[in-house]
C-alpha cells in the first residue's frame, strides 16, 4: 500500500523502513530494535505514530521469524508510554490501531488490535488463565 509506505518513510525514515522490508530477517529485527531504542526520534503527528506502529506490528505478526514480531511488540510498548500520544483520546487511539481512522475499516490486515488478539490465540493465550 503506497499510503502506508509513504507514512512509514516519513515517520521512521526511509533507511529504517527499507531495513524493515528486507528479505533478511536480521535486518527486519534490527530495524525494529533500533526503533524501540530510538522511539523519540520518530517524527510526525501523534496519530501518524499510532498508525505507523500499528502497520509495523501487523506486518511483523506475519513474519516467519518470531524474533521480528517480538521486536515489534517492544516498539508497540514504546508507543504506549510515549507522551506525544497522550493528547489522543482512548477511543481515537483504538480507532487508529484498528485502521478505522485511516479509511481501512474492515481490512483485517490493518487492524493491529485484532492481530494482537489472534497472536494470543495462536500462542494458546495466557497461562495464568488456565492455571487451576
Amino acid at each position: 500500500d503506497a499510503d502506508a509506505s509513504s507514512l512509514l518513510d516519513r515517520v521512521i525514515g526511509p533507511m529504517v523502513h527499507d531495513a524493515f522490508r528486507s528479505d533478511f530477517w536480521r535486518l527486519r529485527w534490527e530495524a525494529l530494535t533500533h526503533l524501540s531504542k530510538h522511539f523519540a526520534d520518530m517524527t510526525g503527528e501523534p496519530s501518524d505514530l499510532v498508525v505507523a506502529v500499528a502497520e509495523l506490528t501487523c506486518v511483523a505478526a506475519k513474519d516467519k521469524i518470531a524474533k521480528v514480531f517480538l521486536a515489534s511488540l517492544a516498539v508497540f510498548e514504546e508507543l504506549l508510554s510515549d507522551s506525544r500520544v497522550d493528547a489522543i483520546t482512548p477511543e481515537a487511539f483504538s480507532e487508529l490501531l484498528r485502521g478505522k481512522a485511516t479509511g481501512q475499516a474492515g481490512d483485517q490486515a490493518s487492524d493491529a488490535l485484532a492481530m494482537l488478539l489472534d497472536q494470543t490465540d495462536v500462542g494458546g493465550g495466557s497461562t495464568v488463565a488456565s492455571s487451576p
